[in-house]
């Protein structure tokens, strides 16, 4: 398990940080299930984010280019990201460089238990067998120590679920600075953002808080500005 933890700058004994005009200005979006747009046309969709959980720096987004033939998911620096709005992402880079791009998803095939080895790219004779004897096994691409999380990873509170990861807000140092997260349903839904000092540690598909709900619920509302570019 990895630690996210800024307990040292937190004071959360009944106070509320307040998400600020100022802290707005200083961060930008990086949205999830948002269009992804290059240059030269559509990209695809953000399906991740890939951060250092012991720093909180945003590293790489993940690329779903599901119109290009492969259906591929492509892992691209942050580095590449031009600007953002609450539901776009543009990168700097073609359609043609995010093709050869490195795969966020890898498949691997494998002898099974019993099975001969390979020797290069192929079994030796005598023992060539058909592809399907191997065994697959599926390999995503991130760094040692960082964490990929999606839209809609659970976030738990310490008196249970409070709702639901939408995007991330950053600094200009590449810092995230927020969670955003999704809570209520229909009529009742809040975008609120938590700021990461609030956030205990992470694991797969779930973040989880140093604060109960009632804490969450005294959090400011995030209201996505469509006019930033």
């Amino acid at each position: 398990r990895l630690a996210w933890d800024y307990a040292e700058n937190a004071d959360w004994s009944g106070r509320c940080t307040d998400y600020s005009d100022r802290e707005r200005a200083m961060s930008r979006e990086i949205p999830l299930e948002a269009d992804v747009l290059c240059p030269d046309g559509p990209a695809g969709k953000s399906t991740y984010v890939i951060f250092n959980p012991l720093t909180g720096i945003i590293t790489h987004v993940v690329v779903y280019d599901g119109d290009f033939p492969e259906e591929t998911e492509r892992v691209v620096s942050v580095d590449r990201i031009a600007d953002t709005t609450y539901d776009s992402i543009r990168l700097d880079c073609s359609l043609h460089e995010l093709r050869d791009m490195e795969p966020f998803r890898q498949v691997h095939f494998l002898p099974r238990e019993g099975e001969p080895e390979y020797v290069g790219t192929a079994l030796a004779w005598p023992w060539a067998r058909p592809e399907g004897r191997l065994l697959p096994l599926e390999t995503e691409s991130i760094p040692v120590g960082e964490l990929a999380l999606h839209r809609g990873a659970h976030v738990e509170a310490t008196d249970g679920r409070v709702g639901q990861v939408e995007e991330f807000l950053v600094a200009d140092d590449g810092h995230a600075t927020h969670l955003v997260l999704e809570k209520g349903h229909l009529l009742g839904r809040r975008r609120i953002a938590v700021p990461l000092s609030a956030v205990a540690h992470t694991e797969e598909d779930v973040v989880y808080l140093k604060v109960d709900q009632a804490t969450v619920d005294a959090m400011p509302n995030h209201t996505p500005d469509s006019d930033d570019s």
